[in-house]
């Protein structure tokens, strides 16, 4: 019978585990809204088994503008222009030690002809690297 409830309370963490997952939230609001002059590139972080609710930072040239969670894509609105555009889980790199910027950085060209969708995905381990690479 004692078996019988720890598995139930395994299951209901879990399951409490996967619904409590926040929005994406952006660091830097400026790129949150639609402009004249700006143009749209698509950041997409897939489901990572286990850290769904740990944040991917997304930065661009270096700078933490946004943090998805997993299964989410959030929509940058850019100048024209040529932008580094970069993930790290946690923003603690490799080994933990503080802000350090993305893991892996993609460099993009932003134009009106361009909308470049970007995925994030982890190269590996229990607390990945990320790979960031254009899908369309």
């Amino acid at each position: 019978m004692k078996k019988h409830h720890v598995v139930l309370t395994v299951l209901a963490i879990a399951l409490s585990a996967c619904a409590s997952i926040p929005p994406a939230v952006f660091v830097d609001m400026s790129l949150s809204t639609a402009g004249p002059e700006k143009h749209v590139v698509t950041v997409e972080r897939g489901s990572t088994m286990g850290a769904d609710h740990a944040p991917l930072h997304v930065y661009v040239d270096e700078k933490l503008v946004a943090k998805l969670y997993g299964n989410q894509a959030i929509n940058l609105y850019l100048p024209s222009g040529r932008y580094r555009i970069g993930v790290a889980m946690n923003g603690v790199g490799i080994f933990g030690h503080g802000e350090h910027g993305p893991d892996r950085a993609i460099t993009v060209d932003v134009s009106a002809s361009s909308n470049p969708i970007l995925m994030a995905s982890p190269i590996g381990g229990v607390m990945p690297i990320w790979k960031i690479e254009k899908s369309n």
